[in-house]
C-alpha cells in the first residue's frame, strides 16, 4: 500500500488507532549533521505528549531509535510513573543510514509490533 499524501496517511493512522508525535518540539543540529547525536538546544514536546496520553487510551509507545527512547525516559519520567501500564517498544531506525538491517528486515520487525489493517467488507 502506497500512501500518496498526508490525508491518506492520516486516514490510515486513524483506522489503525495510531498517533505519531515528536518528543522534541524544536532543536538545532551541530554542523548540519543529521545524526541524532548532533541535536543540541532541544526543547521537548512535554505539554503535547501529556495531553495525548491524558486524552487517549494509549497502550504502547513506539520509538524509532534507541536515542529517542533514552531521551523519552530521561525527560518524560513523570509520565512513565503516571502511566506505568504503557508498554515501551523500540523499533529499528527506519533511516537508510541505519544499515545494520536491510529494509526487508526492518519491515519484518515493524510488522511484528504494529497493528494490522483489517480489510473492510464490500
Amino acid at each position: 500500500m502506497r500512501l500518496e499524501n498526508k490525508k491518506a496517511r492520516q486516514d490510515l493512522f486513524s483506522r489503525l488507532k495510531i498517533a505519531v508525535a515528536d518528543i522534541i518540539f524544536k532543536c538545532e543540529r551541530e554542523e548540519n549533521n543529521s545524526l541524532d547525536s548532533s541535536l543540541v538546544n532541544c526543547v521537548y514536546n512535554i505539554s503535547a505528549i501529556k495531553k495525548l496520553l491524558k486524552e487517549n487510551p494509549i497502550s504502547k509507545i513506539f520509538f524509532t531509535s534507541r536515542f529517542v527512547e533514552k531521551e523519552f525516559k530521561k525527560h518524560f519520567q513523570d509520565l512513565l510513573r503516571k502511566y506505568p501500564q504503557i508498554e515501551l517498544i523500540t523499533l529499528p531506525s527506519p533511516s537508510p543510514r541505519y544499515a545494520a538491517m536491510s529494509k526487508a528486515e526492518k519491515t519484518e520487525k515493524y510488522s511484528l509490533f504494529l497493528p494490522k489493517l483489517k480489510q473492510e467488507s464490500p
